[in-house]
């Protein structure tokens, strides 16, 4: 009885040590995030930075939503046209080719 109280004993310490090197772990942690905020806060307040920008400036908001959005619509036609481009019998063959390679890979992985 008394060796199985000596190791729950020397267990309690190891747990403590754990306990202790989370706890600074996590205090550093708290530090980083901390001068984080602190620097997204300065930059939001010295008007440096991106989001100062989008915030504050109305036009750079649109002119960015109006480019994401020229960019979907450009990645869409051009899915069209790689579709449109598999038919086409100039480069059927090379699709063809590839798609066979694909499926060869494929059994190969299982």
């Amino acid at each position: 009885m008394a060796y199985e109280l000596n190791q729950v004993v020397s267990e309690m310490h190891a747990l403590e040590t754990q306990l202790s090197q989370l706890t600074r772990q996590t205090g550093n942690l708290v530090t980083d995030v901390n001068q984080v905020v602190r620097g997204v806060q300065s930059d939001l307040q010295e008007g440096q930075g991106p989001a100062r920008l989008l915030m504050q400036d109305s036009l750079a908001a649109a002119r960015l939503q109006n480019t994401l959005g020229s960019l979907e619509a450009g990645t869409a036609r051009f899915s069209e046209n790689m579709e449109a481009l598999k038919h086409n019998f100039l480069f059927r063959r090379y699709f063809k080719k590839q798609e066979k390679l694909q499926r060869k890979a494929a059994k190969e992985q299982e």
